[in-house]
C-alpha cells in the first residue's frame, strides 16, 4: 500500500505543480485502469476503461437514466422499416481541432468500424449491422443496416465520433496518442499511470472545471487513502465496506449502477458430460443460492436480486420474471430427480476484480455445498477468463461473466450461437430460446418486437443459461467539494461536474 501511496504522491506533485504555473481547476479521478488505447474512440466499452474517451468524445446518441435514447450529436433518428435510418445532426458543432461536425465524420467512422480490425474492436463489435453509410447533407446521416433492427439508436449510444480528417491523416494508432473529439474536454497526454486532460474551448457543453487529471492506482486502500488526504477528488471502485469509514471523514459515498447484469454462466457448449446440461439441476443451483442474502450483506442492499439477464432500464424487460427464491429443498429434490441425489462436483472460474468477488462468490458456493455441490473456484486475470469465455476453451463447468443489459439479445450473438461474432464462440444454445430470439430480433414493430423480447426472456427464467445474480452495482467515494457527480448507466457527464471554490 505504500508503494501505491507513494505513487499517488508522485502523480499528485506534479499535479500540483502544473495547476500553480497554468492556473484554474482540477477534477482528478482515481480508478482501477484505462483501456490499452486510451485515447481510441472505439475501444473499451465500460467504466472505468472508457473514462478518457467520455472526457473527450461524444455519442452519436445518449441513453437517459430509464434507457431510453436521447439527443447526443444526433438530435433526432428515424425509420420507416427499422432498417434504413435517418439521423438528423446536431448543427455548429466542432471537434477540438476546429473542423466541423458533419455527416461525413460518421462515414469516415463507418469506413474504420466495418474493417477487419474495426469489427474485433467494442464498438464495432456492436454495429457489425450497418450496411451502408451516406451523407445526404452535412447534417443528415442516411444509415442502411443488413438486417432490422429496431432499437437500432440504443445501440448507436456506444459510437463515439472522431475527427474524420484528423484520423485520416493520422491513422488509428497515432489518433489514439493525440485524440481529437467534441467533447469537453481534450486529452494532452498519457502516461502509464495517468491522464491529462483542458477544457476544449469548441465543446458544444463546455464543462465547469478547467482540467482534469485521470489516475490509476489500482490498489483500494491507496485510492481511498489519497482521497481522504485531498489528492484526489473521486475514487472510484471501492468496497462497501468502506462507507462508513468514507462517510465519516465527510465524503460522499455514491451508489453507481452500471447496465450489467451479473451471472454465473454455465459451459454447456464444450462441456457435453456436464450435469448442467440436465435442466433440472440448472434449475437447481438456482434455487440454492439465497442472493437476497448476499446482497444485503455484501452489497449493502444496493442492487437487487433478478431472474432474468434485463435490468428495468432494458428494452423488452420482463417485469412479469421474480427471481428464483432461495428453496434449497426444492434444489435438492430437482438434483435426485436427476440423478445426483448425492451431488457433484463442480468448478468455477472467476476473475477478482473488486475486493468483495471473492467473498460473493465463497457465499455462493457455501449454498451450493449445502445442496450436495462441491464447488472449486478457479481464479484468473480478467484477460485470460475473456479468452477461455471467447474462444471456447473454458476450463470450467460455471465462470463469472455479466451482460450489457440494454440490449439483452445482443450477447447472444456469441454466448447462444445467434449470428455469433467473428473470433467468438458460443458457450450456451438453446434451440427454444433462440427460436424465439430470431423472431424478436426480426421485428420491425417496436411493440411486437418487445413482446417477443419478454417472451425470450421467460423462456430464458424456465430454462436457465446461468445462476442468475443481480444487477452489477459500484461504489465511489467523492470529496465534499465535487458537485453534480451522477454518471447514468455508466456514462460520466464531464460536462456537468463542478468543485466548490
Amino acid at each position: 500500500m505504500r508503494r501505491f501511496s507513494a505513487i499517488v504522491g508522485l502523480l499528485l506533485l506534479a499535479a500540483t505543480t502544473a495547476q500553480a504555473a497554468e492556473g484554474g481547476s482540477v477534477l482528478r479521478i482515481a480508478s482501477t485502469s484505462f483501456g490499452l488505447k486510451p485515447g481510441h474512440p472505439y475501444r473499451g466499452g465500460t467504466l472505468p476503461a472508457v473514462l478518457p474517451q467520455e472526457a473527450a468524445f461524444d455519442p452519436l446518441v445518449k441513453l437517459d437514466k430509464t434507457g431510453k435514447p436521447s439527443p447526443a450529436l444526433a438530435v433526432a433518428w428515424s425509420s420507416a422499416d427499422s432498417k434504413v435510418w435517418t439521423f438528423k445532426l446536431r448543427p455548429g458543432v466542432k471537434f477540438s481541432n476546429g473542423e466541423p461536425f458533419t455527416a461525413e465524420a460518421l462515414v469516415v467512422s463507418h469506413e474504420h468500424l466495418s474493417s477487419d480490425i474495426g469489427q474485433t474492436e467494442t464498438v464495432g463489435s456492436y454495429l457489425t449491422n450497418i450496411a451502408r453509410m451516406r451523407a445526404i447533407d452535412d447534417l443528415t446521416a442516411e444509415i442502411t443496416l443488413s438486417e432490422v433492427d429496431v432499437i437500432f439508436p440504443i445501440h448507436a449510444s456506444v459510437w463515439f465520433i472522431a475527427a474524420p480528417a484528423a484520423w485520416k491523416k493520422l491513422g488509428p494508432d497515432a489518433f489514439s496518442a493525440h485524440p481529437v473529439g467534441t467533447g469537453p474536454f481534450i486529452i494532452t497526454g498519457f502516461q502509464t499511470a495517468k491522464a491529462d486532460m483542458v477544457r476544449n474551448p469548441n465543446a458544444w457543453q463546455p464543462p465547469k472545471v478547467d482540467r482534469v487529471q485521470l489516475l490509476i492506482v489500482k490498489d483500494e486502500a491507496a485510492r481511498e487513502s489519497a482521497l481522504l488526504a485531498g489528492q484526489i477528488d473521486v475514487a472510484m471502485s471501492i468496497s462497501a465496506e468502506s462507507k462508513e469509514r468514507m462517510e465519516g471523514a465527510g465524503a460522499a459515498f455514491v451508489v453507481r449502477p452500471t447496465p450489467l447484469i451479473n451471472y454465473s454462466a454455465f459451459n454447456l457448449v464444450s462441456r457435453p458430460n456436464s450435469p448442467l446440461n440436465d435442466k433440472r439441476v440448472r434449475q437447481a443451483i438456482n434455487y440454492a443460492v439465497d442472493r437476497e442474502a448476499i446482497v444485503k450483506s455484501l452489497l449493502l442492499g444496493a442492487s437487487y436480486t433478478t431472474g432474468q439477464l434485463a435490468a428495468p432500464t432494458s428494452f423488452g424487460f420482463n417485469p412479469k420474471i421474480k427471481p428464483y427464491p432461495y428453496d434449497p429443498a426444492r434444489a435438492k429434490a430437482l438434483l435426485k430427480e436427476a440423478g445426483f441425489a448425492n451431488g457433484f462436483e463442480l468448478t468455477i472460474e472467476l476473475a477478482v476484480l473488486g475486493s468483495s468477488d471473492s467473498l460473493l462468490y465463497q457465499r455462493i458456493a457455501e449454498d451450493l455445498s449445502k445442496v450436495g455441490i462441491r464447488v472449486t473456484i478457479r481464479q484468473v486475470t480478467l484477460s485470460q477468463l475473456t479468452i477461455d469465455m471467447f474462444t471456447g476453451t473454458m476450463p470450467a463447468d460455471m465462470f463469472q461473466t455479466g451482460i450489457r443489459s440494454l440490449d439483452p439479445l445482443l450477447d447472444y450473438r456469441f454466448r447462444m450461437c445467434l449470428k455469433p461474432s467473428p473470433g467468438r464462440k458460443a458457450f450456451a444454445c438453446n434451440q427454444a430460446v433462440l427460436e424465439v430470439a430470431s423472431r424478436a430480433k426480426a421485428q420491425s414493430n417496436l411493440e411486437a418486437a418487445e413482446a417477443l423480447y419478454r417472451e425470450t426472456l421467460q423462456r430464458e427464467y424456465d430454462d436457465p443459461p446461468g445462476l442468475f445474480l443481480w444487477e452489477k452495482v459500484d461504489f465511489d467515494a467523492v470529496s465534499a467539494k465535487v458537485v453534480n457527480y451522477a454518471p447514468v448507466l455508466d456514462f460520466v457527464n464531464f460536462d456537468t461536474i463542478d468543485l466548490k471554490p
